[in-house]
């Protein structure tokens, strides 16, 4: 399918075409039922309207479900509201969960506070609020967002939060962040932390965050965890992650380590993943200390190789020690086999040595197909050596 953009103009308060547009192709796949594009515009520039036509220029329904849309500016030709209608021209509430925007500004020309309407022109939630007002600092970033609901009052995020505020470097990346409750008391939001303050290194890469309780004390989240470090290569690859409690002590967090490593190969893939406790020694998680992993040329996990503490090669609880899997063109997995530590095919816990998956043209899981050690076929122990869907 193929789309047209055009732009028409008002002059003298009539419609009138000034070019052809610009042709954009679609993929063979594009399920839009649109072929035009036609935007408004007035002598100054700004788009009133924006239509989206079918082959025989009648209106019709986008992706985001509406077929109209106008623009209104105030004198400063800044859009002050956006409004969306359906192929009848009746107000219709698109994907984002409401059918207007009224956007209002602040002397800088920033947007100060954005609100959310209905078909009816009722206040909507979107996000959980109806309304956010915003304040910037002098560099222009957002410093701080308040939120209210329908009726106009404060109200609370899903997150648990009505007040947010923001510090930023000089980069405009972001230093703090901090949550307040209606009454504007700092609390604690759902993620488990009042706010955080983030740390980036000369090359900008974010190589800490500490989280806060409501006091602003140092507090570990849910996963003991109170402070993060990050360490990154040359190519801005994070090569390792370590938790400390609130005392700056290493921490074994509830995935049962203290460091995380990274390894990559040429193509900046993760090649290995290692794993450490609270002094730096190799830990087991999952039944394994590190995997190597390898890929196929569409970027697939293609291998998996798994070792215990003491570097050599571990078998995991289902009982093989290398897994090995290969793909189609759409990166569903066709079959899966399974390793011990000498190489040979193994019957693993769950009763298999290989697994081959088939697909319909949809997409779905048609079949799977289990095979022995030997790569015959063999039965589960349900009985069930294929199963067709």
């Amino acid at each position: 399918m193929k789309y047209k953009i055009l732009t028409a103009f008002l002059v003298a308060g009539s419609l009138s075409v000034s070019c052809p547009g610009t042709a954009m192709a679609a993929g063979e796949d594009d399920e839009r039922q649109y072929t035009t594009i036609y935007a408004h515009k007035d002598d100054a520039g700004r788009v009133l309207e924006e239509q989206f036509l079918d082959e025989e220029g009648s209106l019709v329904l986008n992706e985001k479900g509406y077929a109209l849309e106008k623009d209104g500016y105030d004198e400063k030709g800044q859009v002050i509201s956006r409004s969306y209608f359906d192929a009848d021209e009746r107000p219709v509430m698109i994907t984002g969960g409401y059918a207007v925007i009224r956007n209002e500004y602040n002397e800088a020309g920033q947007v100060s506070a954005v609100s959310y309407y209905d078909e009816s022109e009722a206040p909507v939630l979107v996000g959980g609020y109806a309304r956010v007002e915003r304040e910037y600092d002098k560099a222009g970033n957002i410093s701080r967002e308040t939120y209210f609901g329908t009726d106009g009052e404060p109200v609370l995020l899903a997150d648990g939060y009505q007040m947010a505020e923001w510090t930023y470097d000089d980069a405009k990346r972001k230093l703090t962040e901090r949550f307040y409750d209606a009454s504007g008391e700092p609390v604690v939001t759902a993620k488990g932390y009042a706010g955080i303050d983030h740390e980036y290194d000369a090359d900008g890469n974010a190589t800490g965050d500490i989280y806060r309780n409501e006091a602003g004390e140092i507090a570990p989240l849910e996963n003991g965890a109170a402070i993060i470090r990050r360490a990154f290569n040359d190519e801005k690859l994070k090569t390792e992650e370590s938790y400390f409690d609130a005392d700056n002590q290493p921490v074994m967090i509830t995935g049962g380590y203290a460091v995380i490593r990274n390894e990559y190969n040429e193509a900046g893939q993760v090649s290995a993943v290692s794993y450490f406790d609270e002094s730096d020694e190799p830990v087991l998680v999952g039944g394994y200390a590190r995997v190597e992993r390898e890929y196929d040329e569409a970027g697939n996990i293609s291998r998996e190789k798994y070792y215990g503490t003491d570097g050599e090669p571990a078998a995991l609880p289902d009982g093989y020690q290398m897994a090995e899997w290969t793909y189609d063109d759409a990166k569903r997995k066709l079959t899966e086999r399974f390793y011990d530590a000498s190489g040979e095919p193994v019957v693993t816990a769950k009763g298999y040595a290989g697994i081959d998956h088939e697909y319909d043209e949809a997409g779905n899981a048609t079949g799977d197909t289990y095979l022995d050690a030997a790569g015959e076929i063999t039965p589960l122990e349900n009985g069930a050596a294929i199963i067709r869907r």
